[in-house]
């Protein structure tokens, strides 16, 4: 079905729009003042990058924040330091931008903001992934085909001046993500006004930028301070600053965020190639389309147009789409619209979320990236390379976490015993040079009583027993989603306080029948103590949670960890 003129028209004049107002020039230099401490300009044709002493942004989000508090008449409270006063506090001030946010967009031609804030964000995903290959070694600023004088520019610098690069860029990349996918999401919910309607322009996406930039910081902070990973949450409000009074904040912090990058870096993709197939047979019941058929769509692009015509943004019907989606899948028309319909995203009914960290949004951008539109009575979808690559990403880490509601019943089984059996060898393999007396999937134990067999069996399979130095080693492997965002980190302390407690449990058990296992064993046990091993470094191992006598490490620490107990 082709489009017609009058809907084409509309498409053609947006898109003239977005490349006529310079909406990727402002973008970039944005991120460039946060990656880089750079300001970028244009002068007579050549870019000029400045060096800024300060986080121009930051401070920009600070202004709006004290003008917030200066309004409300809380510029400066003594301290606070009850969790529901704190989240209180924090709510106002986003309720306050929300409803600035709201009021600005809803000025402004939906579909305007949509489409343009769609080609942004497929545009920011390419910009990343450069900027990460880059960093990386994997990728050289020659070899990007159809660079710009800015994006090429920005893409040098960085390639030759790596050390000048942000540290904490995973933070800058995951906030930049949250800011689009936040003003998509909010777009899509904010009814337009009545009046006459205006289109988007450089200061306009500037100021929803800022905003959005601060909304999202102040719920970070407000998450962090109540996740329990801080001994204190008092806090003092001074002059519009936020001081927080734990002087953990900066290093608990910074210390995770680098241990984080060096073993995301040293630990290899996620992959499960032995259950993989049953992960993705189990998704297709449940869901009722193929897993790869995503993959397989995105090949229209190279069977479909020459290079010169590619694009961050194709609009198609959904006839036309499904049609698409079939062809390049081999999938029949019922499982195309399935496919279509769960990629689709959606209006966020429930406002409370949008007090939440974009973690818990039910559909957003990068989640589900094809995106409806209206013109002249016609819906269209927008469709977008990189976003369905993104897509695809999220959905496959998704699927080996579990962490997609329709799959969890069949392919809990599964993942939790290959995660634990392949953790549970890897600790085999390095006790095994300080002991032999471990054993794995420890629960029955013969035992031989005044020359008679006796059996006992513990009410829970501990995942490596071992003992070095007369020590019993009670250890526990685990996995956690350590997601790199505060509500990560209090859905990981959650998630761990639950493992300590059962631990805690056990040991009582362990305690009561200790001379089970010294028996087993033939040597004699003088302390316990349990240890909790997780697959990678979380902001669990530093924070201050009640522990209860459990050491939390992970694999990449684990030898470290049972070199300090030998050497104790």
């Amino acid at each position: 079905m082709s489009i017609p003129k009058n809907v084409l028209l509309e498409l053609t004049e947006t898109f003239e729009k977005f490349n006529s107002c310079n909406l990727n020039d402002v973008y970039i230099n944005l991120f460039s003042q946060q990656l880089l401490n750079l300001s970028v300009t244009k002068e007579h044709g050549a870019i000029i990058l400045s060096p800024i002493n300060d986080d121009i942004i930051y401070n920009k989000s600070l202004n709006i924040v004290k003008e917030i508090l200066e309004i409300k008449g809380l510029s400066n409270i003594k301290i606070i330091n009850q969790k529901k006063d704190i989240i209180i506090f924090f709510n106002e001030i986003i309720k306050t931008i929300k409803e600035m946010l709201e009021g600005k967009i809803a000025v402004f031609h939906k579909n305007d903001i949509l489409l343009k804030g769609f080609t942004l964000t497929s545009y920011m995903l390419q910009l990343h992934q450069q900027v990460q290959l880059i960093l990386h070694g994997r990728l050289t600023t020659y070899k990007i085909e159809g660079l710009d004088i800015v994006e090429s520019s920005i893409l040098n610098f960085i390639e030759n001046n790596k050390f000048k690069v942000n540290k904490d860029i995973n933070g800058i990349l995951g906030k930049d993500k949250a800011i689009l996918q936040y003003l998509i999401a909010l777009t899509m919910s904010t009814p337009e006004y009545d009046t006459h309607l205006y289109t988007m322009n450089e200061k306009d996406f500037e100021y929803l930028y800022l905003h959005i930039y601060t909304l999202v910081d102040l719920i970070s902070k407000r998450e962090l301070i109540t996740s329990k990973i801080f001994e204190e949450i008092n806090m003092t409000v001074k002059d519009g600053e936020f001081i927080f009074h734990d002087k953990n904040w900066a290093n608990i912090l910074n210390e995770f965020g680098e241990t984080f990058v060096d073993e995301r870096i040293s630990t290899p993709n996620e992959d499960f190639p032995d259950i993989i197939n049953v992960l993705k047979k189990n998704f297709h019941k449940a869901l009722g389309f193929n897993f790869d058929n995503l993959e397989k769509f995105i090949t229209f692009e190279e069977n479909l147009l020459p290079t010169h015509e590619k694009q961050l943004c194709y609009p198609f019907f959904k006839d036309y789409l499904t049609t698409l989606m079939m062809e390049h899948t081999d999938c029949k028309k019922e499982e195309a619209i399935k496919t279509i319909n769960y990629y689709t995203l959606q209006p966020i009914k429930n406002k409370d979320l949008y007090f939440e960290s974009i973690d818990k949004f039910e559909y957003r951008i990068l989640e589900k990236p094809l995106v409806p539109i209206q013109i002249k009575g016609h819906i269209l979808y927008l469709v977008s390379i990189p976003l369905l690559l993104n897509a695809i990403n999220i959905t496959y880490h998704k699927l080996i976490y579990n962490l997609i509601p329709e799959c969890k019943k069949d392919n809990s089984k599964p993942i939790q015993k290959k995660v634990k059996n392949d953790l549970v060898l890897n600790i085999e393999d390095i006790i095994k040079n300080y002991t032999v007396n471990y054993q794995s999937n420890a629960k029955d134990f013969t035992i031989y009583d005044n020359e008679k067999q006796r059996k006992f069996s513990f009410t829970s399979e501990m995942d490596v027993i071992a003992i070095v130095n007369k020590t019993l080693l009670i250890i526990e492997c685990k996995d956690l989603q350590y997601k790199f965002t505060p509500f990560g980190y209090r859905k990981d302390i959650q998630k761990a306080l639950q493992y300590i407690n059962e631990i805690s449990s056990e040991m009582l058990e362990i305690k009561d029948n200790i001379n089970i296992i010294q028996k087993y064993f033939n040597e004699e046990i003088k302390a316990i103590i349990p240890i909790l091993v997780f697959k990678t470094h979380n902001i669990v191992i530093n924070s201050p949670i009640d522990k209860k006598g459990v050491i939390i490490t992970s694999l990449h620490k684990f030898e470290d960890t049972l070199k300090s107990l030998i050497n104790q």
